[in-house]
């Protein structure tokens, strides 16, 4: 590598940032438990070159419709734009999304509204940094009431979301092993039958995934 230590780790993973930032590499499929990259034009052919306003309109789109209904301070959280940008992408798409105040806060979602499936009422194990719960810098609407954003996160600090009914309610991990997965699950409080249950199922779909046996830890 033109006389590069490829042994240098840290050395070789700006090289790799530097090939992503100019569009050669990106993400490659699994190899088990390994990432790997793909060249950019074999895994995303035929992409077409947008003008700058049509980027952010684009992005601004994709964002409030997938996941509103979301404020203009989400979708900077979660974008990376400024919030002129932000609001020049709404002005961008205004006809295709509608916004509704909410005591002092504006929600911008999409105009046409389709019903979701019903999974609300499952027990969900979400992965860390999952969009349901990253996608927001306020992610008060997806807490238990009984715990605020920030008791939340101080307990989530090593921890991917636990969800039931559409909040989150504790968090857990897991422990990869040859022949089997260590599930520890961290409620925030006692769970009662019907949501025990609900989690084991969760952790049902999820050992089945895997196609490993599961040993769970309360």
């Amino acid at each position: 590598m033109a006389g590069i230590d490829p042994g240098d780790s840290i050395c070789l993973g700006y090289i790799m940032i530097r090939a992503e930032l100019d569009g050669v590499v990106c993400s490659g499929a699994r190899r088990g438990n390994q990432f790997t990259y793909a060249l950019l034009d074999e895994r995303a052919p035929k992409s077409r070159m947008l003008e700058p306003d049509e980027a952010l309109a684009e992005l601004t789109e994709r964002y409030f419709l997938t996941r509103g209904p979301a404020t203009v301070k989400d979708f900077v959280w979660w974008s990376g734009l400024t919030v002129g940008q932000a609001k020049r992408g709404l002005d961008l798409v205004d006809r295709s999304l509608k916004n509704d105040l909410v005591e002092t806060k504006i929600y911008f979602s999409g105009s046409k509204t389709t019903k979701p499936p019903d999974l609300a009422k499952r027990a969900h194990l979400l992965p860390a940094y999952d969009e349901y719960f990253i996608s927001y810098k306020d992610r008060s609407a997806g807490m238990h009431p009984k715990f605020n954003q920030k008791t939340t996160a101080s307990k989530l600090i090593f921890d991917a979301p636990l969800v039931i009914e559409g909040v989150v309610v504790g968090g857990w991990n897991r422990v990869v092993e040859s022949k089997v997965v260590r599930i520890n699950l961290k409620p925030f409080y006692q769970l009662n039958r019907a949501e025990r249950n609900s989690v084991m199922q969760a952790v049902d779909r999820f050992a089945k995934f895997l196609g490993k046996d599961v040993s769970v830890n309360w």
